[in-house]
């Protein structure tokens, strides 16, 4: 659906489908919306894969692949592909610092974290960056998957097919709730949309299927050869640390 049709649906529930102003107003609640839907849940649909060109003597490097549909917000996974080939873990920068005394001492890195040195609000310049530890001695290529961040002015709109209702209702809601709070449509909406006690609505069902895909929802119980190998044989300061990212 491009943007200008999710506009005027989300538009139509104060019957402002060709009057501008209220098509503004339901642009902002799109973009609200998205906020609030990348905030709320791990989206599976918004996994982005992202190549870095591991350089030796470099431990920093820019997330986001240089577009607004490619923005940052959560890692997922990180892994060299290239001569090291193994899994890294993820690990706060503040236990880094709590357990390292030298961070310039190179090798062969083993964790890597997410950091935003710069950010000071300017969309241009809020830009996070993965930093890896120990600081690389050699060249080699990694593979980071996150989780991105929602386009809130994608064209067309950035959310797949069978959530789509679901989505524009929710900016519907918000748009009624900022300006017409007391028009009858809205308990209806939010009942059928976010569910009462008893039963969950479209958004909770929504955000079920999407955990319930395969993936990590599968993971309980389950070791990776690798980690199974750095319990047994620790290999050092950071083994014994638990994901930091969840």
């Amino acid at each position: 659906m491009t943007s200008a049709q999710a506009q005027t649906y989300v538009a139509q529930v104060l019957g402002g489908a060709n009057i501008a102003a209220k098509l503004a107003m339901a642009l902002d609640s799109l973009k609200a919306t998205s906020e609030m839907w990348t905030t709320d849940h791990d989206w599976h649909f918004l996994l982005f894969t992202q190549t870095i060109s591991v350089v030796a003597g470099t431990s920093r490097y820019t997330l986001g692949g240089g577009t607004a549909i490619t923005v940052f917000r959560k890692p997922f996974s990180m892994r060299f592909t290239g001569t090291l080939k193994h899994p890294l873990r993820y690990v706060p920068q503040e236990l880094i610092d709590a357990v390292t005394s030298d961070q310039t001492v190179p090798g062969d890195p083993g964790v890597y974290t997410i950091i935003d040195d710069d950010a000071n609000f300017d969309p241009d310049a809020e830009v996070q960056k993965v930093q890896l530890y120990p600081v690389p001695a050699t060249n080699d290529t990694a593979l980071l998957r996150y989780y991105r961040a929602f386009n809130g002015a994608a064209d067309p709109i950035d959310v797949p097919l069978k959530y789509l209702y679901t989505f524009l209702d929710c900016a519907r809601i918000h748009l009624l709730q900022a300006h017409d709070s007391s028009n009858p449509r809205l308990p209806i909406l939010i009942r059928d949309v976010y569910g009462t006690r008893a039963d969950a609505g479209r958004y909770q069902k929504a955000i079920l299927d999407d955990s319930n895909e395969g993936g990590e929802a599968q993971w309980e119980g389950f070791v990776t050869p690798y980690d199974l190998a750095q319990r047994q044989t620790p290999q050092g300061p950071f083994d014994f640390w638990p994901r930091g990212d969840r």
